[in-house]
């Protein structure tokens, strides 16, 4: 069942971001726009959040993942 406006994070509840934020397919979005880094910026020095930032010899990434990041 989808959440409704109400719902709520409860106590214990971890929430986890990912993407990569130069991956971007909108106009008007780029890597420092877009949702990902907003919520990053945003939550700098919360004692409730934790960043972790992976170089590129950290992820693997198919060819076409690859081709598309370099196209889009």
């Amino acid at each position: 069942m989808p959440f409704g406006p109400s719902d709520r994070a409860g106590r214990g509840t971890k929430v986890i971001l990912l993407d990569d934020p130069n991956q971007i397919d909108r106009p008007y979005l780029d890597e420092q726009t877009n949702g990902l880094s907003y919520a990053s910026e945003h939550m700098k020095g919360s004692p409730l959040c934790w960043q972790v930032t992976m170089d590129p010899s950290e992820c693997e990434r198919s060819a076409l993942a690859l081709d598309a990041s370099m196209r889009l």
